[in-house]
């Protein structure tokens, strides 16, 4: 089957089952039906595989996740820096014969939701993007822009950064990241209180204290805090 994703043909290996049309998703790696919204989902995949730089290596795409036709996240190389984050970019996808523009406030919930700066709203023939930095306004989009919005993330090599720092012991870099991820990952880190590394969650800062919850165990009262200069180094934040 030759589908049409913005001017370019998109080869979608399709077969009959008892007079049903399928096709394998190349993300989901099942077996789907090919209602007119799923070819328009997989031919924009292939597209997006084929002529952006979104590819697997950098990025995780995810293809109806928590509601969201399609989900890009950034893929995090270091084993023991792999926290809960959200999507640099939803996609609300239409078939070819839908006025997207009906669905922007479809797009605008999911954005809100799911902590997302970047949005974008297509059939495979229209495409909008609505960003944080723009406060959010329509702005039309040439396919060929599409990899410029997944270009460069300077956010994700600062977190990288403030996370080995913390790994040697800088206790700065480990407040950011407390601010950045404690209230949503798993903390793992070494102090001169404990005489074994701790897991922690919920965690924050006060004036010289850091407070948390163990793992397993969520406070009633009063929460387990530390003096910020017990801190001796990070090991891990993890989802």
């Amino acid at each position: 089957m030759i589908l049409n994703c913005f001017h370019k043909s998109i080869e979608i290996k399709d077969y009959v089952i008892d007079n049903v049309r399928y096709a394998d998703c190349i993300i989901r790696n099942k077996k789907l039906v090919l209602f007119p919204e799923e070819e328009a989902r997989q031919a924009f995949i292939s597209y997006l595989l084929q002529y952006t730089n979104i590819n697997t290596d950098n990025y995780t795409i995810k293809v109806e996740y928590k509601n969201l036709d399609i989900a890009i996240y950034n893929k995090y190389e270091l084993e023991n820096f792999q926290p809960s984050h959200s999507p640099v970019l939803i996609i609300e996808l239409k078939r070819k014969d839908i006025d997207v523009l009906k669905f922007e406030y479809q797009l605008f919930d999911y954005l809100k939701l799911n902590f997302c700066d970047t949005g974008l709203l297509t059939n495979c023939h229209q495409i909008y993007v609505y960003s944080k930095s723009n406060n959010f306004e329509r702005k039309s989009l040439k396919p060929i822009e599409l990899s410029s919005l997944l270009s460069s993330n300077n956010q994700l090599d600062e977190d990288i950064k403030y996370f080995k720092s913390a790994q040697t012991g800088d206790i700065e870099s480990f407040l950011y990241l407390i601010n950045r991820y404690g209230k949503t990952s798993k903390m793992t880190f070494q102090c001169s209180d404990y005489k074994v590394p701790i897991e922690t969650f919920l965690l924050s800062h006060l004036n010289d204290y850091i407070f948390f919850d163990f793992c397993g165990f969520k406070s009633k009262r009063k929460r387990p805090r530390i003096n910020k200069n017990n801190f001796i180094k990070l090991l891990s934040i993890k989802s």
